[in-house]
């Protein structure tokens, strides 16, 4: 009896090691299609409304990991109407902090609650220190700047710091 348990158990590891390696490699090109999209966004020196959703969207889970830039934008602009611009129009960092506060739904202070706009939505997060170094509404930012504004972000929302 011991001897067809460990069979069992043998031949159940075996199938398992097989699926997931049969898994793994019908994934790998979402991942490298993932890849490839965020080497465009990161090495934009002045990032585009694709690009922008596709970080915010992607880093918040609503959007899956093989989606186009244009397809991102498309999104964003279904779940914030303002957010409605061609998918490579530049964004300002006002603009990017804007919908990084109403995709992750961010209450902000007494003028943002007043005045919902990117100079105030910037100032909120410059208060909470996601926003570091010299910041203004209309400034231009590049894909790695954005992309370590999105991490600070989420890392916030897990620490509370």
């Amino acid at each position: 009896m011991k001897k067809v348990n460990r069979m069992q158990s043998g031949f159940s590891r075996l199938i398992i090691t097989v699926a997931l390696f049969l898994l793994s490699g019908a994934m790998s090109p979402l991942f490298a299609q993932f890849n490839d999209t965020m080497d465009v966004v990161l090495a934009q020196e002045k990032l585009t409304m694709g690009a922008a959703s596709f970080l915010l969207l992607t880093g918040t889970g609503f959007l899956d990991d093989g989606s186009t830039l244009e397809q991102a934008a498309a999104a964003l602009a279904q779940k914030i109407p303002e957010a409605k611009a061609a998918w490579d129009k530049e964004i300002t960092l006002g603009e990017y902090s804007l919908y990084m506060m109403k995709l992750n739904r961010m209450k902000g202070g007494l003028m943002y609650a007043l005045f919902p706009n990117g100079r105030y939505a910037l100032r909120e997060l410059r208060y909470l220190d996601v926003v570091q170094g010299q910041a203004f509404p209309a400034m231009s930012l590049s894909g790695e700047r954005a992309a370590r504004i999105l991490g600070k972000l989420l890392t916030w929302k897990e620490t509370g710091k």
